[in-house]
């Protein structure tokens, strides 16, 4: 499966739903269904400290502290609730459009999740899954090819979902 890897925590921000475009410098031509992978490393732990402060991060990623919204009121999702150098979730990449052409209502919700600037391509994730527990995976830089038998092994609800 064509995989790619992104920063924390806008992987994990994929996988809870919360950022359903990907920003690039870069346009794609690729389509289909690919491995979302959160890095290993990436920003600076201050860079990442300073998002987990602001209160749209932590909306968007308050399902990763588990059950029922109710229950986490008042719980702050921290560093080590973050997935590193695994596979977080599993999307259809359907269209890459530059960002100026994409309409506000589809990304007001995710403004903070992406660099929508210039010169700039938006990449449409959707029917994302993430029915799995994050599962190790060395990523690399662009798209790179997983295992099906390692998605298999880790996911596999996955294929039972697409037959």
């Amino acid at each position: 499966m064509q995989s790619i890897s992104l920063w924390e925590p806008w992987a994990s921000l994929i996988r809870t739903g919360a950022k359903t475009f990907e920003t690039r410098h870069w346009r794609t031509e690729n389509r289909g269904v690919i491995l979302i992978c959160a890095a290993k490393g990436g920003m600076s732990k201050q860079d990442l400290y300073s998002h987990l402060s602001m209160a749209k991060f932590q909306q968007g990623l308050s399902p990763l502290l588990g059950g029922m919204a109710h229950e986490r009121v008042g719980r702050k999702v921290q560093y080590h609730h973050l997935n590193f150098g695994k596979a977080v979730a599993i999307a259809t990449l359907t269209r890459c459009v530059p960002t100026a052409k994409i309409p506000m209502q589809e990304i007001e919700n995710e403004l903070s999740f992406g660099n929508f600037g210039p010169d700039r391509f938006g990449w449409k994730l959707e029917n994302v899954f993430t029915d799995f527990y994050p599962f190790t995976v060395v990523g690399k830089q662009g798209f790179f090819d997983t295992s099906d038998d390692l998605i298999r092994e880790k996911a596999p609800g996955y294929f039972e979902v697409v037959r």
